[in-house]
């Protein structure tokens, strides 16, 4: 799966017009990126020869301007044996956002927006990927609270987690010093933990 923030390489070979062998350009070779059926190309490049094979050329292109759900082409342009040879070398859909860095160490997880409260967050992804699930849901729930009332049992107050399938980014809003049940089903998390004193903390430091 193709995603913004991806770097797409394009493998090609260019044959000789007269032999049908591979063969090598005359001059440099023009790569084109094409959104569609657009007339005019969205970018281009030039390609860089495959040293240990005859004819081989290989470009790049960078996915981070292009459009979640668009088709793109990539056409090449060359000159072989003196003759002009244009052709469509790829055909590519983006599928979905990657996330900036390796499992979020790019992203920005915020900050409570009330004072006193910790955004203890995690980043979920499908096993032995980077392909973040559709849906994800987890709950917090408040165990106790240390400067509470003694015998006070907090059984019904559930905080649901908030989700960003884009990202991968999982996380509860909770208040200082609490001790909260952490569960997100899909994951098998069910754990219990302190909140820290601090406006954010990555889950697995708690665990």
């Amino acid at each position: 799966m193709l995603k913004i923030g991806d770097t797409l390489t394009v493998d090609f070979v260019l044959y000789s017009p007269f032999t049908g062998n591979p063969k090598d350009a005359d001059a440099d070779v023009a790569c084109y990126l094409f959104e569609g059926s657009a007339l005019a190309a969205t970018a281009s490049t030039k390609a860089t020869k495959r040293v240990a094979n005859a004819g081989a050329y290989m470009a790049t292109f960078s996915t981070d301007d292009l459009v979640v759900g668009t088709t793109y082409n990539i056409h090449t342009k060359a000159d072989v044996s003196g003759v002009p040879i244009y052709l469509i070398t790829h055909v590519f859909t983006i599928e979905a956002v990657r996330a900036s860095g390796t499992y979020g160490d790019d992203i920005d997880v915020g900050t409570p927006g009330v004072v006193g409260f910790c955004r203890i967050y995690t980043f979920i992804s499908e096993p032995d990927s980077l392909e973040f699930p559709a849906v994800c849901a987890g709950t917090a729930q408040i165990v106790s609270i240390p400067y509470a009332p003694e015998n006070i049992a907090f059984l019904e107050t559930l905080i649901a987690g908030t989700y960003d399938n884009m990202t991968g980014l999982f996380f509860w809003d909770v208040v200082y010093g609490a001790n909260v049940k952490l569960t997100i089903p899909s994951i098998g998390l069910d754990w219990m933990v302190m909140v820290p004193f601090q406006s954010t903390a990555l889950l697995s430091t708690l665990l």
